[in-house]
């Protein structure tokens, strides 16, 4: 069996992992006008871990991430 990080099972975990360059992040993944940006999935999981009790209290997505380098560059 392969360990956790062997190459073999990294390659495997990351195949349906996408990079975007910056131009994909300022378009898409920073714009919240965007229905598939980081924050509209943040939204849903922020969501489900306080309805399933996995944290104590709701958060607010906007806290969870910083998009300032994005905006920067």
């Amino acid at each position: 069996m392969d360990s956790l990080f062997s190459p073999i099972v990294v390659k495997e975990q990351l195949g349906g992992v996408k990079l975007f360059d910056l131009a994909a992040n300022k378009a898409m993944a920073f714009d919240k006008s965007n229905p598939k940006s980081l924050i509209g999935n943040l939204e849903l999981t922020a969501k489900a871990a306080a309805e399933f009790k996995i944290i104590p209290q709701p958060l607010k997505p906007e806290s969870l991430y910083d998009d300032s380098i994005v905006k920067s560059l």
